[in-house]
């Protein structure tokens, strides 16, 4: 990616989510960020949603080769699907995803440098005239929506108890995850409310993955997701093109003991009753009202919902 000579102002633009939580709980980051970037293009903070279509209609106006975003996994998808929107029929600028959340999975996966560094050496290379370099990262389409990451069942209640608790950080997660590991093994309500699974039927490419009660599906784009990162999830490869898919359709013994190692921070095998596939598409028809989560963000539907691979997008 060529973006001119140096001395030539470089067309980028950052998003700031104060609120999301590592922005939020060391505003000195956020502030070194902001100084950081300042000298290489606009920098906005918000928390709200509804600024984007007009921010980001702006900046395409503007002819912005670079959008940075920070903040977490909630906040890059609503970065994205605005920008999808207001660039749509336009060549895409590239993205620049600096961690500022909880667990920023979409970030990580992007690069595993701290998010002052990134905008360091983006300054660095600016300064020298270097092209600067971008990596492909496939998304996933839901509906209307884009993504990276996909739940239910599981995947969806945890998070769901997560919000209504009001903890925030990575800690809070772990403690979930392992608070409910415990409540499995006692019969409590908070594993019945996380494990009671959800209704319907599953397809990956036509291939029938549960009817009835799936415990949980997980579907990602990414090849570095946190999730997958446990030994015994890499057995599906990943085709370009290709969606990642973590089915659990067990029984509650079966969960616990592989979800175990992932809320104690082993990296060991998956019990019996936890598939694997790589699919290009996932077809759901719900038995009823039910809920899932994309990127960390809570949706519902009524219906049947198709999961494919989206949009291609350029990230440095």
């Amino acid at each position: 990616m060529i973006v001119g000579p140096p001395g030539e102002p470089l067309r980028a633009g950052l998003v700031i989510n104060p609120r999301a939580w590592a922005n939020r709980a060391r505003p000195w980051q956020r502030r070194a960020l902001r100084g950081a970037f300042a000298p290489l293009g606009e920098v906005v903070e918000t928390d709200d949603a509804e600024v984007l279509p007009a921010l980001l209609g702006r900046w395409r106006d503007e002819g912005k080769q670079i959008v940075a975003i920070s903040g977490g996994d909630g906040t890059v998808h609503e970065v994205v699907n605005a920008l999808l929107l207001a660039w749509a029929g336009r060549p895409l600028p590239s993205l620049m995803l600096l961690h500022g959340g909880t667990m920023g999975v979409a970030a990580r996966s992007a690069c595993a440098e701290a998010p002052l560094r990134q905008v360091n050496a983006l300054g660095r290379a600016r300064a020298r005239g270097d092209p600067l370099h971008t990596r492909s990262m496939e998304t996933l389409r839901v509906g209307d929506r884009v993504a990276f990451n996909f739940g239910l069942g599981l995947f969806a209640e945890l998070p769901a108890e997560f919000d209504r608790r009001g903890a925030r950080g990575p800690g809070a997660v772990r403690d979930l995850g392992l608070r409910t590991l415990a409540s499995a093994l006692v019969g409590g309500r908070l594993a019945t409310r996380a494990l009671s699974g959800w209704q319907g039927e599953a397809r990956c490419d036509g291939t029938l993955l549960g009817h009835g009660r799936l415990a949980g599906l997980y579907a990602t784009a990414l090849d570095h997701a946190a999730l997958l990162h446990m030994r015994g999830f890499e057995v599906a490869d990943r085709p370009a093109g290709h969606l990642r898919v973590v089915a659990i359709d067990a029984g509650r013994l079966e969960v616990v003991r592989s979800l175990a190692p992932f809320a104690l921070g082993l990296r060991r095998g998956v019990a019996p009753g936890v598939r694997i596939v790589a699919t290009q598409v996932i077809e759901l028809r719900p038995s009823g009202p039910w809920r899932y989560v994309l990127d960390g963000e809570l949706h519902t539907a009524s219906g049947p919902l198709r999961i494919e691979v989206g949009p291609v997008l350029e990230v440095l």
